[in-house]
């Protein structure tokens, strides 16, 4: 199933409405009791579902299902396919697909999303065309004769030939038409082997008009007494030209278009990456990681040895994560700093806008280090800038 236009390349969804509604609810890990954790996702549903509401519609939701359902070893592509096609009235495809998105980006809801599947599943009524067939036999696809092709392709050209003699014929002049035929065989798009009748017909005619012009054959000396020795000349070098344009034909070579990488959803990119969740020393928590691939701007502390590290994407495209290294950053404008009073520093950066944070560091008399891109065990991920900003 394709990604739908709700989403971008990283698959996270499109707020264009994001000073009003904010952005996508993002779920924070913490160490609290079970029961903390359920309170805490009871609060959590009623945004999650304002915002997805807000911005999804079915197909969008649908793929939200489908997405969740090939990621997990219970479901397979052909069962997630068949409960799209044939979605039960019975269920609610907003709330499940809505749950499902949550369920994918950590929200410990995963059973309870499962449960609800199952339960649309049981409804499912398979159409027809999916029905289990009585005849398992394939249709035969129809056989392609590339040979014939090619042949028939050659057999035609040799007609556009037979005119270009007829022509010759009726213009007894000296100037007279020719054929490009490097340019007609690229046309063409013929294999070098299949060029062998052009070759013997381009010879027949071409010892035709040399034994009139030489006088070996009396028959071919009455035959072209029309034409005068010029006018033969003239045609016996323009089939030597034709002879060598088609032995030394080489067929063109395509140049394939570079092969466009796929981007990796977000919650893939992020699955091997290491980071601190918590900091007791700094009162900090780290935000959901999933919120970096696509983003424009990146705050991260490290607590181990008192850097801000800040990353400014290179382009429209933003971040990217592979393992633990953030690509995707201008290394001119990105840079890392070490905080000598952090506590004073760090409240400010949820606070202000990007622009506001580089006036406030550029007060700092600490001097600025190139950013590595590096995340380790020892960085709380602080905060995460979608809008482009600077």
């Amino acid at each position: 199933m394709k990604r739908t236009k709700a989403f971008t390349k990283t698959g996270q969804i499109k707020a264009t409405d994001s000073k009003f509604t904010g952005e996508e609810p993002i779920w924070i890990k913490q160490d609290i009791s079970a029961n903390e954790v359920g309170a805490k996702v009871e609060s959590f549903l009623p945004r999650a579902f304002s915002f997805y509401n807000y911005y999804l519609d079915k197909p969008d939701f649908f793929f939200c299902i489908y997405e969740f359902m090939i990621t997990r070893p219970c479901y397979n592509k052909q069962k997630a396919e068949s409960l799209i096609k044939n979605w039960p009235i019975e269920s609610n495809f907003a709330v499940i697909g809505s749950m499902c998105r949550m369920a994918s980006r950590g929200v410990p809801i995963v059973n309870r999303v499962c449960d609800m599947i199952d339960n649309a599943l049981k409804h499912v009524r398979l159409t027809k065309a999916e029905a289990p067939a009585v005849n398992d036999e394939k249709p035969k696809r129809p056989v392609v004769d590339f040979d014939k092709i090619a042949k028939n392709k050659v057999q035609a050209l040799l007609c556009e030939l037979e005119g270009l003699i007829d022509s010759w014929t009726t213009n007894t002049a000296t100037k007279i038409r020719k054929i490009d035929l490097s340019s007609t065989l690229d046309d063409l798009k013929t294999e070098k082997r299949y060029h062998e009748p052009i070759l013997k017909w381009i010879k027949r005619c071409h010892d035709e008009y040399w034994e009139a012009f030489s006088g070996e054959d009396d028959q071919l000396v009455e035959g072209f007494a029309y034409l005068n020795k010029p006018a033969l000349k003239s045609r016996i070098k323009a089939l030597q030209e034709m002879f060598k344009a088609v032995q030394s034909w080489e067929k063109p070579k395509v140049a394939r278009k570079p092969r466009q990488k796929r981007v990796q959803s977000a919650d893939r990119q992020i699955k091997t990456l290491k980071y601190a969740v918590n900091s007791k020393e700094y009162g900090l928590e780290s935000v959901n990681p999933i919120t970096i691939p696509g983003s424009q701007h990146l705050y991260i502390f490290n607590t181990k040895y008192k850097k801000l590290m800040v990353y400014h994407s290179a382009g429209v495209d933003g971040f990217s994560i592979k393992g633990c290294s953030l690509k995707g950053f201008d290394e001119n404008s990105s840079y890392e700093i070490t905080l000598r009073k952090p506590n004073d520093v760090l409240p400010v950066i949820n606070a202000r806008t990007a622009k506001q944070i580089e006036k406030m560091v550029d007060k700092l008399t600490t001097k600025k280090k190139k950013a590595n891109g590096r995340i380790n065990e020892n960085c709380i991920i602080q905060r995460v800038i979608t809008n482009r900003g600077l």
